[in-house]
C-alpha cells in the first residue's frame, strides 16, 4: 500500500483511512481503492 500511495503522493495513513483499511500492510487482488485528487 505505501508504494500505491508513493504514486499518487498521498500519505499511506490517510489512504488507509480513506478506504477504512486498519492494517496497511494487507490488502487484496482486486480490492477498490479511493484514490483523493487535486
Amino acid at each position: 500500500m505505501s508504494a500505491i500511495a508513493a504514486r499518487f503522493g498521498v500519505d499511506v495513513h490517510y489512504l488507509a483511512k480513506i478506504n477504512a483499511i486498519w492494517n496497511i500492510h494487507i490488502i487484496y487482488v482486486g480490492q477498490v481503492l479511493v484514490i483523493p485528487g487535486d
